[in-house]
């Protein structure tokens, strides 16, 4: 499967070339999209349109029809957080979060592996 960023959606192809699936997940637009090598999902980070909620857990795994398969939670529990950046560092996703976190995420589980202040 192939996993693209298209016009704030998913463009998910097959080997082949043809169209699996296109959407945004959760209804969402689409700020980012990180495949997974070998595997059949994406991680995504959803734009955090804090007009629509302050404290939005926008980085989920997406299977091939755009299905969440989870959702990485926050490093803190309070109002106004979610997650700005998003990369693919040494094994972890690597996420900047508005409050100031910056956290290292199982790929395979969404979990929390750690998480430092930066400001």
């Amino acid at each position: 499967m192939q996993f693209q960023l298209l016009n704030g959606a998913i463009e998910v192809t097959d080997a082949t070339g043809r169209l699996v699936w296109r959407g945004k997940p959760l209804q969402h637009r689409v700020k980012s999209v990180i495949p997974l090598a070998g595997e059949d999902i994406c991680i995504v980070l959803l734009d955090p349109d804090v007009q629509l909620r302050s404290h939005f857990e926008n980085v989920v795994c997406v299977d091939p029809h755009g299905g969440v398969v989870w959702r990485a939670s926050l490093p803190t529990s309070g109002n106004d957080d979610c997650y700005l950046a998003l990369a693919y560092e040494g094994g972890a996703l690597v996420a900047n979060s508005w409050s100031g976190f910056r956290v290292r995420i199982d790929p395979r589980g969404g979990r929390i592996l750690d998480a430092v202040f930066t400001k």
